[in-house]
C-alpha cells in the first residue's frame, strides 16, 4: 500500500546518482534513531487508534501514553538510536535481499495483550494472526542479513505485535483491569511491503521518517 507523502516525507535514497551518505539533509555523522517495520492500512491504523481512546477510559488519567495512528507499526527490527546516513546504503541493499524471495501475505488483527504480565503491564499491544509462518521467515531473512551489518537480533523469542500504548505510573496500572486475551475486531489486511523509518522524539511524540521501501517479491 503507497505511503501518502504528507505522513511519511521520503526521501529518495534510490536515486542511483544521490548518495545517503552525502545527502545534504542528513550529515554523514549524524546518528539517528531508526527500525524496519510493516506498514499498517490507513484504516486498521485509525481502528486500533480508537481502540487505545476506549481503553483509556479504563485506566487512570495520564498513566498510560497512547500512541498515535501514525506511531503504529509492526515493527520487524530495531536498529537502534546510532544509525548513520553511510548505513542506510548497505541497509537498503539488505532489505531488498530479504525480501527479493518472499511474496505478499495476509494478517488479521489478533487479542488483546501486554508486557510483561497483567498484574504489572508496561506495553499495552494488539497481537497479529494469519498467515504468521510467512512473516516469521520474514523476520528470520531480515535477521540474517542484517547481522553481517552490525545489527543482531533480540535473544527474545520475535512476538509480532502492535503497540498501543506505553505506561507511565506503574503503580495506578496495578488498579486498573483491562480485558487482556480479548479478542479485538479482526481486521484482515495485506503485507506486501517493509519499510525503513527513522523516528525523531519529541516532547509530543514520535515523528516518523520513511527511509526506504522494499516490496515482497
Amino acid at each position: 500500500m503507497p505511503l501518502p507523502d504528507e505522513e511519511y516525507p521520503q526521501t529518495d535514497y534510490n536515486n542511483p546518482y544521490l548518495s545517503a551518505a552525502h545527502h545534504p539533509t542528513i550529515p554523514p555523522s549524524f546518528p539517528m534513531r531508526a527500525f524496519i517495520a510493516i506498514e499498517l492500512p490507513a484504516p486498521v491504523r485509525t481502528y486500533l487508534q480508537e481502540l487505545g481512546r476506549e481503553l483509556a477510559q479504563h485506566t487512570p488519567p495520564g498513566a498510560v501514553r497512547w500512541l498515535g495512528r501514525e506511531g503504529i507499526h509492526l515493527t520487524l527490527a530495531f536498529l537502534g538510536d546510532e544509525v548513520t546516513a553511510e548505513q542506510i546504503p548497505p541497509l537498503r541493499e539488505a532489505m531488498n535481499k530479504a525480501t527479493a524471495s518472499a511474496v505478499p501475505f495476509q494478517l488479521h488483527l489478533g487479542k488483546l495483550g501486554c508486557f510483561p504480565k497483567p498484574i504489572a503491564p508496561r506495553v499495552i499491544w494488539v497481537g497479529v494472526q494469519g498467515a504468521v509462518a510467512p512473516l516469521q521467515q520474514l523476520k528470520t531473512g531480515l535477521d540474517r542479513v542484517l547481522a553481517p551489518l552490525g545489527f543482531l537480533p533480540e535473544r527474545r523469542a520475535f512476538n509480532p505485535h502492535l503497540t498501543l500504548g506505553r505506561v507511565k505510573d506503574f503503580e495506578a496500572m496495578r488498579q486498573a483491569f483491562l480485558p487482556y486475551g480479548q479478542q479485538v475486531r479482526e481486521i484482515q489486511f495485506e503485507v506486501t511491503a517493509v519499510h525503513l523509518f527513522h523516528s525523531t522524539l519529541t516532547p509530543t511524540g514520535a515523528e516518523y521518517t520513511l527511509l526506504h521501501t522494499s516490496p515482497l517479491g
